[in-house]
């Protein structure tokens, strides 16, 4: 389960964002928390998403339960499926 601050939105498509995930498997993995710049693009068969890690002054240090998690640049395509 995550927790998510509110989005502040740059544009209609691009927003940044504040991500918490609770720890798993008893602990072994401890909780951790992304602050994200996202995009995404809608057209009529598809969506596009693309997100990368940032430094944002909005969101402060990181909690004292969890670790500052870094995503690196990536995208995912979703095309609707006939049927």
């Amino acid at each position: 389960m995550s927790t998510r601050k509110k989005p502040y939105y740059l544009d209609t498509s691009v927003h940044s964002s504040l991500t918490r995930t609770l720890p798993v498997f008893m602990g072994l993995i401890s909780a951790r928390e992304f602050v994200d710049v996202v995009k995404v693009t809608r057209e009529d068969d598809r969506i596009f998403t693309a997100c990368v890690s940032i430094e944002h002054s909005d969101y402060g240090a990181k909690s004292s339960k969890g670790i500052r998690g870094t995503c690196y640049p990536n995208g995912l395509f979703c095309y609707r499926v006939q049927g």
